[in-house]
């Protein structure tokens, strides 16, 4: 099953991959925390 996402959120699931030891699956959840949690409680 393959998900659409807007590009800015693609982008961060992108740059996130790029990271050593961060896979695409990880980079997304990371991506979807940021998401989901307030700018208070990330920063």
């Amino acid at each position: 099953m393959s998900f659409r996402y807007t590009k800015p959120f693609a982008r961060l699931i992108d740059e996130f991959s790029k990271m050593p030891g961060i896979g695409p699956k990880t980079a997304q959840r990371l991506a979807f925390y940021i998401l989901k949690n307030s700018s208070e409680s990330v920063a």
